[in-house]
């Protein structure tokens, strides 16, 4: 099925330790990937290019990330001390505790 989906460019915008075999598979030879990066030094983002091969060069390298993908909704501000927080209006860029 890969020839379903042939991106030339794939931004992820949640951290993962690997990139995803499918992100590779749905690029193009010659796509630039870029993905936050988990390790055990230091989150980064990592610039990729898929080559000819259909492999991945890391081309660049950014000290940064985003919040880790996990199969449950991450949300590291909520405790059983602490109210849930959500966004109350769209047009607010404001974070405001649930009442």
């Amino acid at each position: 099925m890969e020839w379903l989906a042939r991106y030339n460019r794939v931004i992820a915008w949640c951290s993962v330790t690997r990139v995803s075999n499918t992100w590779v598979e749905q690029s193009r030879p010659g796509s630039v990937l870029v993905v936050p990066m988990l390790d055990h030094v230091r989150p980064r983002i990592s610039k990729y290019r898929r080559s000819k091969d259909g492999g991945l060069v890391e081309e660049d390298r950014f000290e940064g990330g985003f919040i880790p993908a996990t199969a449950a909704p991450f949300r590291p501000w909520e405790s059983d001390s602490q109210p849930s927080i959500r966004v109350r209006s769209p047009r607010r860029s404001r974070v405001e505790p649930n009442v």
